[in-house]
C-alpha cells in the first residue's frame, strides 16, 4: 500500500533526486533479549516451581506410611525444569532430585537396600535424556534465529525502504506478505526521483507468496516506471 500526498512549499526538497528506492515492508521490532535462563516470569519463576516440588515430594514422604516410597516421584522435577530452562539449571535441579532420593530412601529405610541405586539411577537417567534433548533444542533454536537473521537481512537488500520525500510529494508505504514470516511476495511497488519527476510503480507478479519472489525482483531489476508529475 501506497500514499502520495502533495508537499507544501514551504517544505523542504529531497536532497538526493537521483537516489532510487525500493519498497520496504512494516517490520514489528524485535522484542529485547532476556537474560539468560529468564522467561516471562524471569529468574525467580524458573527457580521456584522444581525446588517447591523437590521439597514438596521429600516432605510428604516424611509423613507417608514407611510402605509408600514416594523417591521415584522426584524425576518430575528435572523433567518438568527441562521443559522451560536451560540445560545448567536442569543439571542441578537433576542432582538436587538425586539428593532428595538418597534422604527419602533413608527415611524409608532403604539405604542399604538395592532399590536405592534403582531410584538414584533412575533420575539421573531420565535427567540426561531431558538435558541432551533440551541441548538440541537449544541448538535448534539458535540454528533457526541465524537462519531468520540471514533471510530477512536478504530481503532487506530487495525491499529497501522508500524515501518519505520525493520531490514535491510526501511518500508514505506499507507492505504485508501473504506467506506467514515472509517480508515480501508476489506484491511490489518503487520509487524514483529523476530531475523533473517523480517515478512510482505499482504492481503483482502472477503467482503469490514465497514462489513469486522471483518475480518480484526481476521486475523490480528491470522496473518501468510510470510518470507522476
Amino acid at each position: 500500500m501506497m500514499r502520495l500526498f502533495p508537499r507544501t512549499p514551504g517544505t523542504r526538497r529531497a536532497t538526493d533526486d537521483g537516489a532510487r528506492s525500493l519498497p520496504g515492508p512494516e517490520v514489528p521490532e524485535r522484542p529485547k533479549a532476556r537474560g539468560r535462563g529468564t522467561g516471562p516470569l524471569g529468574l525467580r519463576g524458573h527457580v521456584v516451581p522444581p525446588l517447591l516440588l523437590i521439597a514438596a515430594i521429600t516432605s510428604g514422604a516424611s509423613l507417608a506410611p514407611l510402605a509408600v516410597h514416594l523417591s521415584p516421584l522426584l524425576v518430575a522435577a528435572p523433567t518438568c525444569t527441562g521443559t522451560f530452562a536451560r540445560t545448567r539449571f536442569t543439571s542441578v535441579v537433576a542432582l538436587l532430585a538425586a539428593a532428595a532420593v538418597l534422604l527419602v530412601d533413608r527415611h524409608d529405610g532403604l539405604l542399604h537396600s538395592p532399590l536405592l541405586p534403582i531410584h538414584i539411577g533412575a533420575v539421573l537417567i531420565v535427567s540426561a535424556f531431558v538435558i541432551a534433548s533440551r541441548t538440541v533444542h537449544d541448538r535448534d533454536l539458535r540454528e533457526l534465529a541465524q537462519v531468520r537473521a540471514v533471510s530477512e537481512a536478504a530481503q532487506r537488500v530487495l525491499l529497501r525502504p522508500i524515501p518519505a520525500e520525493l520531490g514535491p510529494l510526501h511518500v508514505a508505504s506499507m507492505y504485508r506478505a501473504a506467506a506467514a514470516h515472509a517480508l515480501v511476495g508476489g506484491d511490489l511497488y518503487a520509487a524514483a526521483r529523476t530531475a523533473h519527476t517523480t517515478r512510482i510503480l505499482i504492481g503483482d507478479v502472477r503467482g503469490k507468496g514465497l514462489p513469486a519472489i522471483d518475480d518480484a525482483s526481476a521486475v523490480l531489476v528491470l522496473q518501468p516506471v510510470v510518470h507522476v508529475t
